[in-house]
């Protein structure tokens, strides 16, 4: 198992958790992204190896451009 960790954009909300080696990914191309090199994985992980710490009142629906993708 590995341990990772990660941010987002502003880095009002990190997290962390333990997953098997991840050797794959796929490059965003939302404009942020595409600037700062991204790379995201797509792979499901059990709640109970990953946390989060956010700064009260930061967690929330992120939407840009074209309103179409929800995250």
């Amino acid at each position: 198992m590995q341990a990772y960790r990660g941010s987002c954009h502003c880095g009002a909300i990190s997290f962390s958790f333990e997953h098997e080696l991840i050797d794959k990914g796929l490059r965003c191309n939302c404009s942020i992204c595409r600037r700062k090199g991204a790379v995201m994985s797509a792979f499901t992980i059990q709640p109970e190896v990953f946390s989060y710490q956010a700064e009260n009142g930061v967690l929330g629906l992120y939407q840009f451009d074209t309103n179409i993708a929800k995250h």
